[in-house]
């Protein structure tokens, strides 16, 4: 089958409960950052000021907990453009799917669990 012929064949399938979901994650990411802030810091600055050592020999670290909070923030963000234009009356079928696309620590790991 071509790669035409699967994409005219498949079905979009939206998650239920996908605000939800999206909010759960955001909490559960949010969570996440700020244990690994606390962690971090720690070892960072345990005297409330960032080691410049201890920083070059934690840097893969450092790099982690800055990605790590980048993901975060982009599930924040999307569970609240997905509330936002639900309260609107605007999350339509296009919009549910590019947020589920965009957001892929909701997904299931198995279709059949959709």
């Amino acid at each position: 089958m071509s790669t035409a012929e699967t994409m005219e064949s498949a079905e979009a399938e939206q998650l239920p409960d996908l605000i939800a979901k999206l909010k759960g994650a955001s909490e559960a990411a949010a969570t996440l950052c700020k244990k690994a802030t606390e962690s971090l810091a720690k070892s960072l600055a345990p005297n409330g000021k960032v080691d410049g050592a201890a920083l070059e020999r934690e840097e893969h670290a450092a790099h982690g907990l800055a990605w790590v909070t980048t993901y975060a923030e982009a599930i924040r963000e999307a569970a609240n453009y997905a509330e936002r234009m639900n309260g609107e009356g605007r999350f339509g079928e296009m919009e549910a799917l590019l947020t589920q696309v965009a957001s892929p620590s909701i997904w299931p790991s198995s279709p059949a669990a959709w």
